[in-house]
């Protein structure tokens, strides 16, 4: 599964980039940052994400074979933060408004899931701030580190202030 994956993914340049979370404006606002690729993880997601796969990838295995080779997963409360978090893959989880017990809505980090980063509610702009510095400061060759250190260097809180 995760080898069939690879000629689809490494043809994409810039930051390779896999959402699965339900708010139009901020998918919006990532699709329009130049040098990231949009790679949509979850059927029924909204028809701005790129690069749509998702057919025939209705099972967690065959999702968990494109996740390893993306460099962020930016994903909702779903089973794909849960995936690729386990899977040890960088992931940014904007805040749900009602954040459920799992995700310690009083940190940033989760110790269940060392790569996972949480937005505030409500951050989308800031998100997307943060996925442009991200990409105009990256590599061509891209390392799933380069995605959490732009959280670690907190690009995302300037948006919001």
């Amino acid at each position: 599964m995760i080898e069939s994956w690879s000629p689809r993914v490494t043809r994409l340049r810039g930051l390779r980039v896999g959402v699965a979370f339900d708010d139009p404006s901020l998918l919006k606002a990532i699709g329009e940052i130049a040098g990231i690729n949009l790679v949509n993880l979850r059927q029924g997601m909204p028809a701005a994400a790129v690069h749509d796969w998702s057919a025939g990838s209705d099972d967690l295995a065959t999702v968990a074979g494109l996740i390893v080779h993306l460099d962020l997963v930016i994903a909702g409360d779903n089973e794909i933060a849960h995936l690729a978090a386990a899977l040890g893959r960088p992931v940014w989880l904007p805040g749900p408004i009602v954040p459920r017990w799992p995700w310690m809505p009083d940190r940033e980090d989760n110790p269940w899931y060392p790569t996972l980063r949480q937005f505030p509610p409500n951050a989308g702009a800031a998100i997307a701030t943060a996925m442009a510095a991200l990409a105009t400061d990256a590599p061509e060759e891209q390392t799933f580190a380069h995605a959490n250190d732009c959280h670690r260097r907190k690009d995302y809180r300037a948006a919001a202030t």
